[in-house]
């Protein structure tokens, strides 16, 4: 599921950036590529060099654990180059402490009784392991104008241990009866077995039935359930229902969202995972809808005495997990294509949107024929619909053959919409295809492997990207995930990869970018160690050894030890310490004459010495030691004690004529790079003399880099705030959109201070050059019509008073003519700037035409620009309006809410407005919503003691379900915020004054 939509926006939006597990090594495959300037024969030399090391790496392959990258490169007088690595250790264990008990807190413990008041017998959350289902026959009957459905689900178990009990999940549904038969194969039943008991019990969401005799192993039932349920409207989640308007007349359509435990509130299931199934459906809609299911269409026919039902029959599904089930019910119209293959591909939206879905369609084609090369396999179904739904919680859900999209992730109007609209769009099509095949067709055994569905969809939607438009940059977009998660994993209370989980809440809690960026950047760093041709050859042989399976990450790692050419190489032992455990190091760099020093430790942003107790379930089990042994290599070469390395610089190479040395190269590895006030000092030069000597990748890697490491007090500010002067000439989109949440974090916390004014006017001093470069038009390929945007906003966020004049006059135009030909990239800064320095007047044209859009992409666009109001009156409406669908879509709410909270006039009213309606919100959403995790995050803003404690005291009782993680990790920001003014807000201010640039 692509919960990237949520975690973009993860913490507050200053942070993003640094924003949709593990102990450092350096690995046994070190391939250190190299940005040099030597001589020829130092290049060789280093070179002969550098293999000697990696091989003398390699023999210790015996040391434990294994090594993941380190590179490191050296440019010195006439060149000069090095490869080295930094060694560390740990042990690694499955055992993770980030979900110990069975309740939250505030919950109560389970008692396991059922409705009726009896015991409930099976007291597991996990099913039994007795019975494993081989098919379900799904009726449906839903009724949209009542909102409500019934139905009857026919489900074929095999008996794998003899047992008289059967245990299902229900969820919200009415259970009206229940018939058991019993057979000796899967097609034949001939004998009605007799029902002794039957209990639910809701806390596990579980229905019990006792049968009046034993069933032996190897036999077969088939279990009859007939149910009914509410339609909901506002719930997102199950079988549930959506309005739209369509030329002014509001409709209504029925749709699905199952993942991860919600497929047993649409019919009853063995809802987990692992027990696989095929799948038939047959529903009933009205002459004027169509049904959509993963399958094709096999008959339609007149249902029952209405002549205007119809029964749609669908053909029987692969075996798949019940959570990629899914069935629509709509009256939207498709565009079509066909794949090279013959693939039937379709994108259904709404009559007056279908048009904006062509651009969708052209992408899921290309990028469907590029995943079938790349991984070896054929897409498996006959048809690939992509479907907007109008109200959904996520960003898309891969549904195998039945994609769902929130419309802002599959439409695309050229005419109105964005580069970045258009980057989105390719991005979420991409990352949902390939879920086709990693999810799909082989699927996590549970969810605590949820990182081999997501962390590779994230890695693999980037080359798909590429293959639409190369012009997105898809690896340098790669490299922002990478950042993402080196943020969010610098947290104490981050977790393992691969992290135990239970209940739905907390199954809910890991789609974060945990599992999805830092997926893919230990994914990337594996690749860069194997080469790309032995990486793919075990993708697919892992797909094929898997197909219609489950697999855990084990299976993985031995796929890829196969076809491993790394000698003395162990995959699991060098990647189970990165997906065991939580976080990653910060590796030191320094060199003399002679030798290069390396030393190691955990990177924390903010670490305690002394945990709260309810964080201990966030602590990683491992510790933070990164190095526990010593490595012995031959040859003397590498001489290793401790905590710090000593590697000797090649032959020819002196130390003092070093011109810089940048370390983990092109950011393929997961960690960060310090250096020494002199390797600092050499690679500032370098960025000022010539920043292109550096990859994009590499510039990124420096600034952020640079920036999280003052953060976190490793690093004086005035290092990184003279490295910032260079970005004047920057003309990258990806460095910029490093750069500026940084900048803009410092602004948060200066916003105060006398000197916000002497950080504004530096900001300005870069920001302005590349404005006067780039212009107001809308020349240039994606990226820089992105980059013109970000730095148009920075200006005007700066309080550029001739930006703000031209934004303003732009909204002045469009106020006047809706349909106004602006410049497509500058719609919400138009917008933005129109709602900030207008009036109510303004701001109610801009709601008005919010309420009035056709097009997803701009819709959002206004409807942000509310938010950044300077009316406190007019935000405290905007609030209210976020409890009303009709105003604000159910899906928004919790980006609406979180917008107001990021303006300077909104924080306190947005505070205010989530103590007084938690009550309400946890019950309208639930416990494992995306939308309670989002809101929650509103209170990272905060900067202040007082601050801190009051959420810590609003908090301490309440029931927080799949937020209590981004709970924890929003409270250790604002400790963060309050320690950085302590101890860093005195050097930056200090660095200002002496730096003051002319206005």
């Amino acid at each position: 599921m692509m919960e990237q939509l949520e975690e973009k926006c993860f913490l507050d939006e200053s942070e993003t950036i640094l924003n949709k597990k593990a102990v450092y090594e350096p690995t046994k495959g070190q391939r250190f590529r190299q940005v040099v300037c030597t001589r020829g024969w130092a290049i060789a030399t280093l070179m002969m060099t550098g293999t000697v090391l990696v091989g003398v790496a390699l023999i210790a392959a015996f040391a434990r654990p294994a090594m993941a990258p380190c590179e490191v490169s050296v440019a010195g007088d006439n060149s000069a180059a090095l490869a080295a690595s930094a060694a560390a250790g740990g042990a690694a264990s499955s055992e993770s402490s980030s979900s110990k008990h069975d309740k939250e807190k505030g919950g109560e413990e389970q008692t396991y009784v059922a409705t009726n008041g009896e015991p409930f017998p099976w007291k597991e959350l996990r099913l039994p392991k007795t019975l494993v289902p081989q098919a379900y026959d799904i009726f449906l009957h839903p009724n949209i104008s009542r909102s409500e459905f019934s139905g009857q689900v026919e489900m074929i178990l095999r008996v794998m241990e003899e047992t008289d009990a059967i245990v299902f999940h229900v969820n919200e549904l009415n259970i009206s009866n229940v018939a058991v038969h019993m057979g000796k194969s899967n097609t034949t039943f001939s004998q009605a077995l007799a029902i002794v008991k039957q209990l639910e019990y809701k806390t596990n969401q579980q229905f019990y039935v006792q049968l009046a005799e034993r069933v032996s192993a190897g036999s077969f039932l088939k279990v009859v359930v007939k149910f009914s349920g509410e339609l909901k409207r506002d719930v997102m989640d199950g079988f549930y229902q959506s309005s739209y308007t369509v030329n002014g007349e509001e409709r209504y359509m029925a749709s699905t969202q199952f993942e991860a435990t919600d497929a047993r509130k649409a019919f009853p299931c063995l809802d987990e995972p692992a027990l696989k199934a095929t799948f038939k459906l047959s529903i009933v809609r009205e002459k004027k809808h169509i049904s959509l299911f993963n399958m094709p269409l096999m008959t339609s026919e007149p249902y029952g005495e209405s002549p205007n039902l119809i029964l749609d029959k669908y053909n029987p599904s692969p075996k798949m997990s019940t959570y990629l089930v899914a069935f629509i019910v709509c009256d939207f119209k498709n565009v079509s294509a066909l794949t090279r293959a013959g693939t039937l591909v379709r994108v259904f939206a709404p009559e007056d949107k279908i048009y904006m879905g062509k651009y969708a369609l052209d992408a899921a084609v290309a990028v469907l024929e590029n995943y079938t090369s790349f991984f070896g396999l054929p897409y498996d179904l006959p048809k690939a619909d992509l479907i907007a739904i109008p109200n959904f919680e996520a960003g898309a859900m891969e549904n195998w053959g039945l994609i769902t999209y929130r419309d802002t992730a599959i439409l695309y109007d050229p005419a109105i919409s964005s580069q970045d609209s258009k980057k989105w769009v390719t991005q979420v099509v991409a990352h949902e295809l390939a879920h086709q095949w990693f999810g799909n067709l082989v699927t996590m055994d549970w969810w605590d492997d949820l990182w081999l569905n997501e962390g590779f969809a994230t890695f693999v939607e980037f080359l798909g990207m590429d293959v639409v438009d190369s012009s997105f940059q898809g690896q340098n977009s790669l490299s922002m995930e990478s950042v993402s998660a080196l943020y969010k994993d610098s947290l104490i209370n981050s977790h393992p990869i691969k992290v135990p989980v239970k209940n739905p809440a907390e199954i809910a809690s890991v789609f974060d970018s945990i599992s999805y960026e830092k997926g893919a950047a230990l994914i990337r760093m594996l690749e860069s160690v194997l080469g790309k041709s032995s990486f793919r050859k075990g993708l697919k042989n892992y797909l094929t050894e898997n197909a219609y399976g489950n697999a855990v990450t084990g299976d993985l790692w031995r796929a890829w030890q196969q076809v491993s050419t790394v000698k003395d190489l162990s995959v699991s032992e060098m990647m189970d310490t990165w997906t065991l455990q939580m976080g990653y190091p910060v590796v030191s760099v320094a060199w003399d004459s002679r030798t290069l020093h390396l030393s190691q430790e955990r990177f924390i942003r903010l670490e305690k010495k002394d945990p709260e107790p309810e964080k201990e379930d966030f602590k990683s089990p491992f510790g933070c030691t990164y190095l526990t042994f010593k490595l012995h290599f031959l040859l003397a070469m590498w001489e290793q004690t401790g905590f710090f390395s000593l590697v000797p610089l090649p032959d020819g190479v002196d130390g003092d004529n070093v011109l810089w040395l940048k370390g983990n190269k092109d950011l393929n590895g997961f960690y960060r790079v310090n250096y020494d006030a002199k390797g600092w000092k050499k690679l500032t030069d370098q960025l000022k003399k010539d920043h292109t000597v550096f990859s994009v990748s590499d510039r990124i890697g420096l600034m952020e880099d640079a920036f999280c490491l003052a953060m976190a007090g490793h690093l004086n500010y005035s290092v990184v705030l003279g490295m910032v002067e260079y970005m004047s000439r920057e003309t990258d989109y990806f460095v910029w959109k490093t750069v500026l949440p940084h900048l803009d974090f410092l602004s948060q916390r200066l916003l105060l201070e006398e000197e916000y004014d002497l950080l504004r006017d530096l900001a300005l001093s870069v920001i302005r050059p590349r404005l006067e470069a780039l212009g107001w038009s809308s020349a240039g390929d994606v990226t820089t019509r992105q980059l013109r945007k970000s730095v148009i906003q920075a200006a005007i966020d700066y309080e550029d008073q001739a930006s703000i004049d031209r934004a303003t006059d732009l909204f002045a135009e469009w106020k006047k003519n809706q349909n106004y030909s602006m410049n497509n990239e500058l719609r919400y800064v138009a917008y933005q700037a129109g709602v900030t320095y207008g009036n109510k007047d303004d701001w109610d044209l801009v709601y008005d035409r919010y309420m009035d859009s056709n097009v997803a992409s701009d819709k959002e666009h206004l409807q942000l620009a509310l938010g950044t109001s300077r009316d406190v009156r007019v935000l405290q409406i905007l609030l209210q309006y976020t409890q009303d669908s009709s105003k604000v879509k159910t899906q928004d709410s919790a980006q609406v809410v979180r917008k107001v909270a990021r303006n300077r006039n909104g924080l306190l009213l947005a505070w205010r407005f989530l103590r007084q309606q938690w009550d309400l919100l946890m019950e309208r959403y639930g416990v494992k919503s995306a939308i309670i995790r989002r809101m929650v995050l509103i209170v990272s803003n905060f900067n202040t003691k007082f601050d801190l404690d009051e959420v810590k005291e609003f908090f301490k009782d309440k029931e927080l379900g799949s937020a209590a993680r981004p709970l924890h990790q929003s409270v250790e920001l604002i400790e963060s915020h309050v320690v950085w003014s302590e101890k860093y807000m005195p050097e930056v201010k200090s660095w200002l004054q002496k730096n003051r640039r002319r206005r």
